[in-house]
């Protein structure tokens, strides 16, 4: 019993807590949430790509950028 609240009391220990300020200080590849993409393409580049509308809300809309070079 003892030898597992050790271990329990070690692992709680040296995990690593991560804390953001803001959702805006995660980025993945120079993006973040709540840029605008015309910050990083440019119109005509986002009207080749498939573009499909969320089922109940035409307010938000997806674009796929998978596997096309840019």
């Amino acid at each position: 019993m003892n030898r597992l609240i050790l271990i329990l009391i070690l692992t709680l220990n040296f995990q690593s807590w991560t804390k953001a300020d803001d959702i805006r200080d995660f980025q993945i590849e120079g993006m973040s949430v709540g840029d605008n993409l015309l910050d990083h393409f440019s119109k005509e580049e986002i009207n080749k790509r498939d573009i499909f509308y969320y089922p109940k809300s035409k307010k938000f809309v997806g674009i796929s950028f998978a596997n096309q070079n840019f």
